[in-house]
């Protein structure tokens, strides 16, 4: 019998869309540099991944997504706020809804 069940919730129970693209298409606008929003998205996702595997300690997600950011920031040449411009990300998680069988299947489970 099993005694709990672990989700991904992004991209398994919650649907994602184009919500990262869109976020990263708004941090690039702000600067005037030719980058490409799927490569640097791309990249980004990579950093927050490697941090989230090889972390000795606890860090809150919001801290993984600001500090790939910013070495994003750094490798791209990129002369702005990325403790700010992060936020342009995390809000967009507040907005993400459930794929919609997502409820009944998790009654079944």
């Amino acid at each position: 019998m099993y005694k709990s069940i672990i989700f991904d919730v992004y991209g398994t129970l919650i649907s994602t869309g184009n919500a990262s693209i869109c976020a990263v298409k708004k941090i690039l606008n702000k600067y005037d540099k030719d980058i490409i929003p799927e490569v640097f998205y791309s990249k980004w996702k990579e950093k927050n991944n490697h941090y989230k595997r090889n972390c000795n300690e606890f860090m809150l997600e919001k801290d993984i997504f600001e500090k790939s950011l910013g070495e994003l920031y750094n490798e791209y040449g990129i002369f702005g706020d990325y403790h700010k411009d992060v936020n342009i990300m995390l809000d967009t998680m507040k907005n993400r809804y459930f794929f919609p069988e997502v409820v009944d299947t998790l009654h079944i489970l």
